[in-house]
């Protein structure tokens, strides 16, 4: 589990450019992290 400042470091470098904007679909390269979503990883925008 990462710890706060390691989020926050990354949470305010994807700020810069995404503040703002909508995220339309993103890539997935490890399914693990949607194991808990509806649908899983077929339920992404690319699928």
């Amino acid at each position: 589990m990462p710890e706060l400042p390691e989020v926050e470091t990354v949470r305010a470098g994807l700020a810069r450019h995404l503040t703002g904007r909508t995220v339309e679909c993103v890539e997935i390269f490890d399914p693990r992290p949607l194991r808990r979503q509806e649908g899983g990883p077929d339920a992404s925008c690319g699928s």
